[in-house]
């Protein structure tokens, strides 16, 4: 039941109205054409011990411009009876996606006896899109909103594709099915999470009069308790580079001579500035 597909390349000539085909390569026996996707790599799975049919899960990611990649996925369902009714990539933190876009091919038109529930036929309703934070899905209508949704069914392949700013990396994506079964996960590449840029912390450290105090030092002590210190400029003034946003820091003052308020907790998220200190004598 698993070797009853081929596939053969053949070569597209002539114009708008008037094409001609002949055949370029050799029939591949006993594969999907899903196979015949230059680069991709494809996966099949089989469900239920191959009880309930197979379908198969291709992928492939293209940079195409410097810091921009194209993630494109197809689902080929060759015999699975309880079909597909939903997808999900998941994404990383702070991932910027774009240009999420879904194909599938139209459904014939209802006639006597089709098989569908009132004859009416299957539908050919895009898969509606739902974008997280984690991740960006596409599903169609379940079993118990519309029988003749537009799942994933036998000897039909549907297309997922989208933009984005972030490499790929090794991840799960999620097969949700139409009749029955719980949703299963399958290794895809997808975007990893962003990556961070580090900020600063910057301010003043003064007396009482609004004098700046030179050579006071500022310690910054993380979560983990790593700590490290900047000195203060003739000024008084400070710069603490290359922080890690998204913890809360201890920032202290200290210098001879004078007394500072206790150290402050400082939840930082993006660059901090006139985080300032006031030294009495």
């Amino acid at each position: 039941m698993y070797n009853n597909m081929s596939y053969r390349r053949y070569t597209v000539g002539g114009s708008a109205g008037s094409f001609s085909f002949s055949p370029a390569e050799s029939t591949v026996r006993e594969k999907p054409a899903i196979h015949a996707w230059p680069g991709a790599t494809v996966n099949e799975y089989r469900i239920a011990g191959g009880a309930d049919g197979a379908f198969f899960v291709a992928y492939k990611v293209t940079q195409t411009s410097p810091g921009t990649w194209q993630y494109e996925y197809a689902i080929f369902n060759h015999n699975l009876d309880r079909s597909i009714g939903a997808f999900s990539v998941p994404t990383g933190a702070g991932v910027s996606v774009s240009n999420i876009d879904f194909h599938s091919p139209p459904q014939h038109p209802g006639w006597t006896g089709d098989g569908t529930v009132g004859n009416a036929g299957f539908s050919s309703a895009d898969w509606t899109v739902n974008q997280t934070p984690s991740s960006v899905s596409w599903a169609t209508e379940t079993l118990a909103q519309n029988p003749n949704a537009n799942a994933i069914r036998w000897g039909t392949m549907y297309n997922f594709r989208f933009t984005s700013t972030s490499a790929p990396t090794t991840k799960n994506a999620t097969i949700g099915f139409f009749k029955t079964g719980e949703p299963m996960t399958v290794p895809i590449q997808a975007p990893g999470s962003a990556v961070v840029a580090n900020v600063s912390v910057s301010g003043r450290v003064t007396d009482a009069n609004g004098y700046g105090i030179p050579l006071a030092r500022i310690t910054i002590t993380d979560g983990q308790g790593a700590s490290r210190s900047v000195m203060t400029t003739s000024f008084g003034y400070y710069t603490i580079y290359n922080v890690v946003p998204g913890q809360t820091y201890t920032i202290g003052a200290s210098a001879k001579r004078y007394t500072f308020p206790a150290p402050q907790q400082v939840p930082i998220t993006t660059d901090v500035a006139n985080l300032n200190f006031v030294g009495s004598e």
